[in-house]
C-alpha cells in the first residue's frame, strides 16, 4: 500500500476480512482481528485463507511461519495497522491420568513456554 502506516481500521474496513471458519460446536463464533463495518469472506481452512489474500480478495491475520515464501516473494505484503491486534488467549485442559504416554508427549510438548507463539503474534520475524 502507499499509504502511510500504520493503517487504521477506517482504511481497512473498505477491504474485505477474509477469515476461515470456526469448526467450534461449543463456543460462540468469534472474530478475532476484524474491525468493525468490514464484510467478511469465510473461507474453510487456512491454506484457502491465504490463497484469497494472494489473490487480492481481501485482508486478514496470517501465522508468520505459513506466508514466508509469499512475503519473499512479494506476493503477500506485511503491513503495519493501529491498534495493533488484540492479543489471542490460549486455553489447554486435560483431564488427569486420561491418556498414555502419547498424550503426555503432547502435553508436555505444547506446554513448552512460547511454543504458541509462532502463531499466535503476527508480527514476530523470529519464526
Amino acid at each position: 500500500t502507499r499509504q502511510k502506516q500504520p493503517l487504521n481500521a477506517e482504511q481497512i474496513a473498505p477491504y474485505s476480512a477474509i477469515v476461515a471458519a470456526d469448526t467450534s460446536r461449543q463456543l460462540r463464533p468469534g472474530n478475532a482481528g476484524i474491525f468493525s463495518r468490514q464484510r467478511t469472506l469465510t473461507v474453510s481452512n487456512i491454506t484457502q485463507k491465504i490463497s484469497a489474500q494472494i489473490a487480492g480478495l481481501g485482508v486478514g491475520w496470517l501465522p508468520t511461519h505459513q506466508i514466508q515464501d509469499a512475503l519473499a516473494s512479494g506476493r503477500l505484503v506485511r503491513l503495519q495497522v493501529s491498534p495493533p491486534r488484540s492479543p489471542v488467549t490460549l486455553c489447554m485442559a486435560r483431564w488427569e491420568n486420561h491418556g498414555g504416554k502419547a498424550a503426555e508427549w503432547f502435553w508436555q510438548h505444547c506446554s513448552t513456554p512460547g511454543y504458541f507463539a509462532q502463531w499466535l503474534d503476527p508480527l514476530r520475524s523470529d519464526v
